[in-house]
């Protein structure tokens, strides 16, 4: 299990070092798409050590969180998902600002930036299940002790799900009341 985990490990560790350079190159994620397509990835990879966790045995759980890269590569994956949701809550917030106020159509009029921030809206407000995935991961690491108890991320978790409920609880355009009344439970633990 420890083998199939350091190859997992390497490849989470190419992943975000391609996500630091794509943000020092000066390319910001303004491009949609490309926010989306990390987030999802490192959705994915997290998911990916939350059931590797689930799946060792105790010797290999201290192997891993006393290994130095191991422990490192976990903890800036789950500190690169939290900024690209927060990211993306802050796009979808201003999104909805946008659906709200029509000051931002009578400002882009002629504004040859106006068709790339409509499809990036577009695309967000097509592709919001990526809050509800967001939600599901954090959600599944909050339940597994292991990793809670191996990398001190509870509070980090909780604080994550809670921008998302919030998002999509308290955003204008919002369908679906769960969102708030599962935000206000979680502020109740």
């Amino acid at each position: 299990m420890i083998q199939v985990f350091q190859k997992k490990r390497v490849e989470i560790a190419l992943f975000l070092d391609q996500t630091v350079e794509y943000t020092k190159c000066g390319k910001e994620f303004f491009c949609m798409e490309k926010l989306l397509f990390f987030a999802d990835q490192s959705l994915k990879f997290l998911a990916n050590i939350n059931d590797f966790l689930k799946q060792m045995n105790q010797e290999e759980i201290e192997h891993v969180s006393s290994g130095m890269k191991d422990r490192k590569i976990v903890l800036r994956l789950f500190e690169c998902v939290m900024s690209l949701c927060l990211s993306l809550s802050q796009r979808y917030t201003s999104i909805l600002d946008h659906e709200t106020h029509d000051i931002m159509s009578k400002t882009l009029d002629r504004n040859p930036m106006k068709n790339t921030l409509w499809n990036n809206e577009k695309l967000m407000i097509n592709n919001s299940g990526i809050f509800e995935q967001m939600i599901c991961v954090f959600d599944n690491i909050l339940k597994n002790d292991v990793f809670m108890n191996t990398f001190n991320i509870k509070e980090k978790s909780v604080l994550c799900i809670l921008n998302i409920y919030g998002e999509l609880g308290f955003g204008p355009a919002s369908e679906n009341k769960n969102w708030l009344e599962k935000f206000y439970s979680l502020l109740e633990r």
